[in-house]
């Protein structure tokens, strides 16, 4: 029983710190956030194309040669600049 209490306790140990960690890592490094856009660019249903991505969505975010492909619209954008900044919205 206590082997049991002790692997529970690592376990949560393990969690409360990699959730942030990798939360973090996702929104706040550049190799994140491509992670991050390979996951989701495929869950919209229409082809996302990006030929150069700077920067992390925790600071300032900027993509270049951006297209979009769907059924009813192809959308070309040559520069996208998102600088976030959650605390201005209060």
């Amino acid at each position: 029983m206590k082997r049991l209490l002790l692997a529970l306790a690592a376990l949560l140990l393990l969690l409360i710190v990699a959730l942030p960690a990798t939360t973090w890592w996702l929104i706040g490094t550049e190799p994140g956030n491509g992670v991050l856009l390979d996951r989701v660019a495929p869950l919209i249903g229409a082809q996302l194309r990006i030929g150069e991505r700077r920067g992390d969505i925790a600071d300032a975010l900027e993509w270049r040669d951006i297209e979009y492909d769907d059924a009813h619209a192809h959308v070309t954008i040559a520069r996208l600049v998102l600088k976030w900044q959650p605390l201005r919205l209060w």
